[in-house]
């Protein structure tokens, strides 16, 4: 199944982080998302024609986030771009949860 047609699944403080090889894998699924130096983050900029479609996007990110419970922090700048940051903040690493909601918000664009 893919990441995309996942669901994400509630995460309590505790829970394992993604093992290296697990990232490994699920970032294959995800060609446009960088790994933070730290391996504790994936972020994508996505880029949009103007403010008013990047703000569109957010929109759209805040609907999936709330149908996941799951949320991304987001930054909107340069009036046409969106940077998209994962993790999971209970865990203070990567999750599962933060590749599937990154494979749902490339299927936005």
């Amino acid at each position: 199944m893919s990441l995309a047609n996942m669901m994400c699944v509630p995460c309590e403080v505790g829970a394992p982080v993604a093992t290296s090889e697990e990232i490994k894998k699920y970032m294959s699924d995800l060609t446009l998302w960088k790994l933070t130096e730290d391996s504790k983050k994936i972020k994508r900029d996505y880029e949009f024609s103007g403010f008013s479609d990047a703000v569109s996007f957010i929109n759209k990110v805040a609907a999936v986030a709330e149908s996941q419970g799951h949320h991304p922090d987001l930054c909107l700048h340069d009036f046409k771009y969106v940077e998209v940051e994962l993790w999971t903040h209970k865990i203070g690493g990567l999750h599962r949860n933060d590749f599937v909601m990154a494979a749902k918000l490339d299927q936005l664009v």
